[in-house]
């Protein structure tokens, strides 16, 4: 029982903040344009595993605003 909802609540809030984060990140890089900035480098961090299997699906070379 403690397990199903568990799952239930974390599940959609780990979702959330994902969606937040990619938001967030897309929002700086076209705000940002400091190509070493560590605002970039921490939202690219944070964000990195779920850009990472789009990435591997795109061709070589897609600039990062399409990804």
């Amino acid at each position: 029982m403690r397990l199903g909802a568990l799952l239930y609540v974390m599940v959609p809030f780990l979702f959330f903040i994902a969606s937040v984060y990619l938001l967030l990140h897309m929002v700086f890089a076209r705000l940002v344009s400091a190509p070493g900035s560590p605002v970039l480098w921490f939202f690219g961090v944070v964000t990195g595993p779920l850009t990472r299997p789009v990435r591997a699906l795109l061709p070589r070379g897609t600039a990062e605003p399409r990804v």
